[in-house]
């Protein structure tokens, strides 16, 4: 075979692989749970087929690379982004997602700070024109087959931050005190198969919303980086999940997750992975069954 032709077979095969590649997911009809590696921080990426939904962005822009290794590299839109806690380890990343891609709507618990890094998103969100919505304890979300539930927080606790003092601005009110107990909380599911998003939920709001759960969660994102003021025994058992995903930085100087936390979990006979030690977390569901990739 003269070299021209060989070199063009080459060409032709790895052109055909790549665009297989790039199609892949319009036939992909499975559900993507991703705890990406974006260090100290949450960042979640859900998608089935070509509906994205980004759950917190990590602290900085780590999280565009967790994105590239999912979306196809034509697909520049997110459908939904959702911040859980309005603590940098949780919002950073969406400045410069927003930035790079189009967002469909912002969805968030409403209690914004007072900081540079807060206030720049929001601007970039105007300039976008994102449209932003309020998440809290009732609210269902819906795309094709993927529902999101909101358990928590109740729109009375969030309602009465909003004074004139605080005032109110593109991702809501601003809180004096910590905003974890604010934290959203989100149940995920597709078919029979369901997974608890937890923010940085701590107690007792972590208890009092374990009761919402209704019924046993395939996967857990253990509560605020496995601290030992986030997880209790309460949800832990209200859930019974059959995999627990602690989503925190190598060596990070908060020592999370904590061993008591770890200890719990481990009494109950949970497998635990951890995006310190294993980076980057797939799961995948039909609905029925499913896998850690």
């Amino acid at each position: 075979m003269p070299k021209k032709w060989y070199y063009l077979c080459i060409f032709f095969t790895a052109s055909l692989l790549l665009l297989a590649f790039a199609l892949a997911p319009l036939f992909d009809n499975r559900l993507h749970l991703v705890f990406c590696d974006v260090g100290q921080g949450d960042g979640i990426l859900i998608y089935q087929k070509q509906t994205q939904i980004l759950v917190d962005a990590g602290s900085d822009a780590k999280i565009l690379s967790c994105l590239s290794g999912h979306m196809p590299f034509w697909d520049r839109r997110i459908e939904m982004a959702v911040i859980t806690n309005a603590d940098l380890d949780h919002y950073g990343g969406f400045i410069d997602i927003v930035r790079r891609y189009k967002i469909g709507a912002f969805a968030a618990n409403m209690v914004g700070k007072n900081d540079l890094a807060f206030e720049t998103l929001e601007k970039e969100i105007e300039k976008a024109k994102i449209k932003t919505a309020s998440l809290n304890s009732g609210m269902i979300v819906v795309f094709a087959k993927l529902k999101l539930a909101a358990l928590w927080p109740d729109k009375d606790q969030v309602a009465g931050l909003d004074t004139p003092a605080l005032g109110s601005k593109v991702l809501g009110a601003r809180a004096e005190e910590k905003a974890n107990p604010y934290s959203l909380v989100l149940k995920l599911s597709y078919g029979e198969f369901d997974a608890l998003l937890t923010g940085d939920i701590i107690p007792p709001a972590t208890d009092t919303m374990a009761e919402r759960i209704r019924g046993v969660v395939e996967v857990l994102k253990v509560p605020h980086h496995g601290s030992k003021n986030g997880l209790t025994l309460g949800m832990l058992e209200a859930a019974s999940p059959g995999l627990a995903i602690i989503s925190a930085g190598r060596n990070n100087r908060y020592g999370h997750p904590h061993e008591e936390t770890l200890g719990v979990m481990r009494e109950m006979g949970v497998k635990i992975l951890r995006t310190d030690q294993e980076g980057e977390i797939e799961i995948i569901s039909d609905g029925k069954s499913w896998q850690v990739n």
